[in-house]
């Protein structure tokens, strides 16, 4: 077992769709945009130029590399003199391709669409930041992202925003730019995802409880290619909660848990992915019958994976948690184990056993993830604590000095048919 020198990031993204206008213009090499009167020059000595302005573009961010099948992105911007009244976007190819010039009148950010439904008490309806709403956007079209992405597979694509005082005019007074890039390589996957209300819940020492009861039945499990414009509706209306999943490499497996009757959270289910796919009293187990559970424990199997070949899953077992839920809805709830070991089930056999080499009670182990091969598991690992020290108050917001400190490093270790190493 050997422990690795890495860390682990997490990133947010913010989608907003804003509609546009646009109007292409057909420019020839080396002609400025927008005049008609090429013979005379179309700005003023330079000695009389004023540098433009500088613009923020906030997204995409510089370099960002896209899927080459993924749908057109939103280019959002900031102008700190809030000066233009229309924008000259400009797409330079480093390959030797015509540039692409269009002017747009920009528009503003706007909130997407709200479920009614997910309207409570206990949270609040979105709103933009001053950033965002003094902020402008523009979408290309289908063929002009077409065209961004055909050229930008082997070279940078420039694009350039330029803020103008009037649509007639092409005197610049603002300037940004942003270099992006196209992968070679497709997703040539589906994303799933689900699509939960953010309704707090009061606090319930030591249980993972992110919404309100009431509102489960509203989680959305979700289906969404990156090339197309929606998501597809698969699953919702569940009387319980159903959260953590994961699948084989393949795709043709799923793990899911699933909290059972008499407040079973240990409930687990493997599954085969069918276009109607069913999950039958035969595919699920529970965490809780691990032969080496301490007496009264009551385990919830947290965070397990199925293995790359879909036949073992991997979990934290005889688990201690840290949990503190918040009436914020920006930020729902913190949790993470404090004790606990790792173990696997497999599903073809009924076995239920500790990983020797990651079972060790002095620790905590948990967050396993599988190697593509299935030959090697990486997981987080920690001295072990209680979950909650004596006489210490909970937390009252995210990162509160008292929240129970605890730091993870990363270590891997063979799997070798779950005898470990």
């Amino acid at each position: 077992m050997k422990p690795l020198g890495l860390r682990l990031v997490m990133l947010s993204i913010l989608i907003l769709t804003p509609a546009w206008s646009d109007m292409r213009s057909a420019v020839q090499p080396g002609r400025q945009p927008f005049d008609e009167h090429p013979e005379k020059p179309s700005h003023p000595p330079k000695s009389e130029v004023s540098p433009p302005a500088s613009i923020t573009i906030s997204y995409p961010e510089a370099g960002s590399i896209f899927p080459p099948e993924i749908t057109p992105p939103t280019f959002i911007w900031h102008e700190e003199a809030q000066r233009a009244a229309a924008w000259l976007i400009e797409v330079q190819f480093a390959d030797g391709t015509a540039s692409i010039r269009l002017k747009s009148r920009g528009e503003r950010l706007m909130v997407g669409e709200i479920d009614p439904r997910c309207i409570a008490e206990t949270n609040d309806l979105p709103r933009l930041t001053p950033q965002e709403a003094s902020s402008w956007s523009w979408k290309p079209d289908a063929e002009t992202w077409a065209t961004i992405k055909n050229h930008s597979r082997e070279r940078p694509v420039t694009v350039s925003i330029s803020g103008v005082g009037d649509w007639d005019s092409d005197s610049v007074l603002s300037q940004g730019r942003v270099t992006i890039h196209t992968s070679k390589d497709q997703v040539d996957a589906p994303v799933f995802y689900r699509d939960v209300p953010l309704m707090p819940s009061e606090l319930e020492k030591g249980v993972i409880k992110p919404i309100v009861p009431s509102a489960v039945p509203l989680i959305s499990w979700r289906l969404r290619y990156v090339g197309e414009t929606r998501s597809r509706l698969l699953m919702e209306g569940l009387p319980t909660c159903a959260n953590c999943h994961s699948f084989s490499l393949d795709g043709k497996t799923m793990g899911m848990d699933v909290d059972g009757p008499q407040n079973d959270k240990g409930m687990y289910a493997i599954v085969p992915i069918r276009p109607l796919t069913s999950i039958r009293d035969e595919d699920v187990f529970s965490w809780n019958s691990f032969p080496a559970k301490p007496a009264g424990h009551r385990t919830i199997g947290f965070m397990a994976q199925v293995s790359p070949d879909g036949q073992y899953a991997v979990t934290t077992l005889n688990e201690a948690m840290y949990v503190v839920n918040f009436k914020d809805y920006r930020i729902l709830q913190v949790f993470y184990p404090t004790r606990g070991i790792l173990a696997w089930y497999n599903r073809m056999t009924g076995q239920m056993k500790a990983l020797p080499g990651a079972d060790n009670p002095n620790f905590v182990q948990t967050d396993a993830f599988w190697s593509p091969d299935g030959s090697y598991l990486v997981f987080a690992r920690a001295p072990a604590r209680d979950p909650y020290p004596k006489n210490r108050p909970l937390a009252e917001y995210p990162n509160d000095p008292n929240e129970t400190q605890i730091q993870y490093d990363l270590y891997r270790i063979p799997f070798h048919a779950g005898k470990g190493g």
